[in-house]
């Protein structure tokens, strides 16, 4: 039996604690099984010798995009992947456990390794705080609350110190993941893939040879030309119709009504289980659908979304190798997900008869945050969403992206329309939202990108990370290069 103890700060309290933790462990076993801290900072200056425990400090991945938490429970997942273990106790920390019981929840991993969260009943208080502080602290208790679906959960304050050690080393059986789909006839459900196109067709070959590679094979493809007005690209989708027809996929050409539209046009004709939604910018893994499909049939979840690489320029027409920055969305925090996307991006996977009781997307034309309103409303309706998190698809960022050519009040309002009338917010969300709103519309447009980048650095939070991830893409990109991708990170609040 191998043990693995993850403490955000390792301080003579919590040293306190992993001692008590070893000698219960040691009563009574001939052999005690080895103990592995994992933490991410220490206050002690030095730790006792202990034959049955050593120490790993987490390293977060500077490429991994997001706040100090987030990097560190998703090292912690790496790091108990990496190694087997057969127990996994987070002491103090519960939001650290926060991907390795999403991997476990959804069936991508941990399958025989117990985890134990502590429920520290933090709480979360408006006072006082400024906004970027009370997104980082409601972030924080949202991601410790998903410790409620460890195996155990144990709430510190109410018992006594022995009481406690010995309930955390208790030998309870792991529970079960099944390793079966909940199909029982052996079939493999068929997914629809629905892509979205607009004068973009030098993407498209790319894009359709990461489908054609594919580890899983029963899958559609519905392609919706949303009113393409090149005539190469109306060239291009005309020579493609032959191959479609052969593989009984579909071409629909329509007026140009923007992505919510164009979306449901293709989910309308779809005949799959599960509609995966992609760009035609982007890129999925080979193992994209086979991991969506996977997490759907084992988790019974009516959504799933998944981490991407991102990488930056318009010039790029296959599936990039080289991996420069990636991201791991949160998942289903309701309360954050007022203030932020927690949930993912579009390129999801999607349970037909979930799609068509929500009604789609909607049809704003020329806005954008319509998946961001789409997964909010799923929330707020009780539906689960869930998230792998791994890495199954490239992301192109861009100056003609959609969040950098539409209206950053406009989206927002889209996103929480349904929620609440916009003149009509509680005070705080109202607060909340124009800060967010000043926040990601201070900068210098990304077509500026000496300027822009420079000023980011100066207003982010996050100078040491934005030095490190700038050095970085000026080695492998040039300087030019490295400034928009400072620009766009500090946009980002990442």
């Amino acid at each position: 039996m191998k043990i693995a103890i993850v403490v955000k700060i390792l301080d003579h309290e919590r040293l306190q604690c992993i001692l008590l933790l070893e000698k219960q462990i040691k009563e009574g076993r001939p052999s005690p099984p080895p103990i592995t801290v994992f933490y991410s900072s220490a206050l002690t200056a030095a730790i006792p010798d202990a034959k049955t425990f050593s120490t790993v400090r987490i390293a977060t991945d500077f490429r991994f995009l997001g706040p100090e938490d987030k990097a560190l429970s998703h090292a912690v997942l790496e790091a108990l992947k990496n190694t087997h273990f057969d127990h996994a106790i987070f002491i103090d920390a519960p939001e650290l456990a926060h991907y390795s019981v999403m991997c476990k929840r959804i069936g991508r991993g941990l399958h025989n390794t117990k985890l134990t969260a502590i429920n520290d009943n933090a709480d979360f208080r408006f006072e006082a705080l400024g906004i970027a502080e009370h997104l980082t602290q409601l972030t924080r208790v949202e991601m410790a609350n998903t410790c409620q679906h460890a195996d155990l959960t144990l709430d510190k304050s109410t018992l006594g110190q022995e009481e406690f050690a010995s309930n955390l080393i208790r030998e309870t059986p792991v529970p079960s993941v099944k390793q079966e789909p909940h199909s029982t006839d052996g079939t493999k459900p068929l997914v629809s893939v629905c892509i979205v196109h607009h004068n973009r067709h030098e993407y498209l070959p790319g894009l359709l040879e990461c489908f054609e590679s594919q580890t899983y094979d029963n899958f559609e493809i519905i392609l919706v030309d949303d009113g393409s007005d090149r005539a190469d690209s109306i060239a291009y989708l005309k020579a493609q119709q032959k191959k479609f027809d052969e593989k009984n996929w579909q071409i629909i050409k329509q007026d140009n009504k923007y992505l919510g539209a164009a979306r449901n046009t293709a989910a309308s004709a779809a005949r799959g289980k599960y509609l995966v939604f992609s760009d035609d910018d982007n890129y999925p893994q080979d193992n994209e659908l086979e991991a969506f499909v996977s997490a759907m049939e084992l988790s019974g979840a009516d959504i799933v979304t998944c981490g991407a690489n991102l990488f930056f320029g318009s010039e790029i027409t296959s599936r990039p190798t080289f991996q420069e920055f990636y991201a791991v969305p949160y998942g289903d925090l309701p309360q954050s997900a007022f203030f932020e996307n927690v949930f993912g991006d579009a390129n999801c996977c999607v349970r037909v008869s979930t799609y068509k009781t929500l009604g789609g997307f909607t049809e704003d034309y020329g806005i954008g945050y319509e998946d961001w309103e789409f997964f909010l409303k799923a929330s707020m309706h009780g539906y689960k969403i869930l998230v792998i998190p791994e890495i199954l698809f490239w992301y192109r960022i861009h100056p003609s992206s959609m969040v950098n050519v539409t209206d950053a009040t406009k989206n927002r309002q889209r996103v929480l329309r349904n929620i609440f009338d916009v003149n009509d917010y509680p005070a705080v969300l109202q607060m909340a939202n124009n800060e967010f709103i000043k926040l990601n519309t201070r900068s210098t447009p990304l077509n500026l990108p000496l300027l822009g980048g420079l000023l980011q650095f100066i207003q982010s939070p996050y100078k040491s990370h934005l030095i490190k991830r700038f050095l970085y893409s000026a080695r492998h990109f040039g300087i030019r290069q490295a400034l928009k991708r400072l620009n766009y990170y500090g946009k980002s609040n990442l």
